[in-house]
């Protein structure tokens, strides 16, 4: 979750105030400990549910907190600085860093409760500043739209961090259901729930695998595939058990290979009816080998969680590994190269050898930025999609800072509409924009000051001319365009292949991983990049991002 919730501007320009500044000095000259004091008795009285977190403070503390808290707030709005009142509250909620309570312990009754108090007590203490009738509600009417303002944000943290937490659940149930499935398959054990009825039968794909059909099927169908000497004493054993609420049964059955299976089952009645079966089926065919690993299941899956988590810590450590043995020989080649072609003890290379040393300078100094690009391709790859609501606008000053040595050089001029918020993963959107924007730069026109222009609007799905378009109603559409040296058209889905270029490395360096990057990302987002050249007059790239309900 993005670490600090911003107010829309049309709430934040309701947050100017003519009024309440005037006040809230008042009250810092002369009404901070009686605010303090008043404060805190009222939440005594409303039974406000934070101030059991606070039950080991003495009142001359709680008194103390109070009036520095109070003091730093009265001087915001002294300033008219409502809004940062309201966004650092946000954002040290939901970083976790409240002073005494965490985060989760907040409950909608302190939002409301406190609402209150804090509006009692201001109107209260009205009585001593306002001078007349209109004045006092003209302050008042400032004091409800600050607390709407404020009650509104805080609600809208609430319900995203308790979003954060269902979805932290809902992960980790996924997370167990794969456990489990990979678990059978591993065991060869598939699980089912059987309706008797025959309408809401659910089966584990393990179940599909050792009864060697790809579809539910009769119970006919079924007893026909179990050789003919076990169909009775299987039909046997589930008679009884629909009478004593289980049963199971080893036979042997035959479909496209011979098995012998063995299923175990436990009957749900509707009062004495029965109405469904939940149980296993086992593979026991090779009976020795599946013993064996039966008993050594239950350890494993004891395991499952640390193995994963250890799995885990090594995946994320591979890269720094793999980029540190790989690059540290050719950082020597650098190294050794350079000293080599500048030596200052005088020693003067033949041409040829020279030569020689150069290209071998330049060759590793490729495979440097080959190895770079890829660790790049691969971490976006493997980069948890986690996403969040970012403000392109601001992203994109991000990344002009990262890019500024280049744009000056340059002396590139980007001219970009105002962007929109969107639910995007951060990490690859950025990486996205630099290799689109350092692209520009890099092809652009010897002796031309290069302009990039990026453009943004919503268009509906039915005004996208491009195969295979997702099933969204509307998209956002992210226009980079360049007065760069363009390309031919027929090469406009060659340019997304990993490693292709569509230029000599003598003339732009490059290792055609780049685009390839910038296609995965798109692809992570469930949306599609297109690209439009004309040679000698630039290029376009437009990117569609579906527009969900949420944005």
């Amino acid at each position: 979750m993005e670490s600090r919730l911003h107010i829309p501007p049309e709430l934040n320009s309701r947050l100017n105030f003519v009024h309440l500044p005037g006040y809230a000095q008042y009250i810092l000259d002369n009404k901070l400990s009686e605010y303090a004091h008043l404060s805190l008795k009222i939440s005594r009285e409303l039974d406000i549910p934070l101030l059991r977190y606070f039950s080991n403070f003495s009142e001359e503390q709680l008194i103390g907190m109070s009036m520095e808290r109070n003091r730093e707030t009265m001087q915001l709005l002294v300033e008219n600085r409502a809004s940062e009142i309201i966004e650092t509250t946000t954002k040290n909620w939901i970083t976790n860093q409240l002073p005494m309570i965490q985060r989760d312990q907040i409950v909608t009754e302190d939002i409301v409760l406190v609402s209150f108090m804090r509006r009692k007590v201001l109107r209260d203490l009205l009585i001593g500043y306002a001078k007349d009738i209109l004045h006092f509600t003209q302050v008042m009417e400032e004091v409800d739209r600050w607390t709407m303002i404020q009650d509104t944000t805080m609600f809208n943290v609430f319900i995203r961090l308790q979003q954060e937490k269902i979805n932290d659940t809902h992960a980790a149930l996924q997370r167990r259901e794969q456990e489990l499935l990979e678990a059978q398959e591993i065991g060869q054990i598939g699980s089912f729930e059987w309706d008797l009825a025959g309408k809401n039968s659910i089966y584990t794909p393990q179940v599909y695998k050792i009864f060697e059909f790809d579809r539910p099927e009769s119970m006919e169908s079924f007893m026909n595939d179990v050789y003919p000497d076990d169909r009775e004493k299987l039909s046997k054993a589930m008679t009884k058990g629909f009478e004593v609420g289980h049963f199971d049964c080893e036979y042997r059955y035959k479909r496209k290979t011979d098995k012998v299976l063995w299923t175990r089952g436990k009957v749900l009645y509707d009062g004495t009816k029965p109405v469904k079966v939940v149980g296993t089926v086992m593979d026991i065919t090779e009976r020795s080998a599946k013993t064996q690993q039966l008993a050594s299941l239950n350890e494993s899956l004891e395991h499952t969680n640390a193995e994963l988590q250890r799995t885990n810590k090594e995946l994320e450590s591979f890269n720094f590994v793999a980029s540190h043995d790989l690059q540290e020989p050719l950082r020597k080649i650098r190294i050794f190269g350079d000293r080599m072609l500048n030596a200052s003890d005088g020693l003067t290379l033949p041409p040829t050898t020279r030569g020689y040393a150069e290209k071998m300078h330049q060759a590793a100094g490729r495979m440097q930025k080959l190895i770079d690009d890829f660790l790049s391709f691969s971490r976006t790859v493997a980069s948890p999609k986690i996403f969040e609501p970012v403000d392109l606008s601001a992203l994109l000053e991000d990344v002009k800072n990262d890019l500024a040595e280049m744009i000056k050089e340059k002396n590139v001029r980007i001219h970009a509409a105002r962007l929109p918020v969107l639910n995007i993963i951060p990490f690859q959107f950025r990486q996205l924009l630099i290799n689109l924007i350092s692209n520009s730069i890099k092809y652009s026109k010897e002796g031309v000051q290069p302009m990039i222009r990026i453009d943004v609007e919503r268009v509906a799905a039915n005004q996208i001319d491009v195969p295979g378009i997702k099933d969204y109603e509307n998209y956002f559409k992210l226009s980079i365009s360049d007065n760069g040296i363009g390309f031919e058209q027929k090469y406009a889905d060659k340019i997304f292949e990993l490693f292709q270029r569509l230029h000599s490395k003598d003339n732009y360096s490059g290792t055609g991983i780049g685009l390839s990057i910038c296609k995965k990302i798109v692809d992570s987002h469930d949306g599609f990049i297109t690209a439009r050249g004309i040679p000698g007059e630039g290029a376009e790239f437009d990117i569609y991002l579906p527009l969900r309900q949420s944005e």
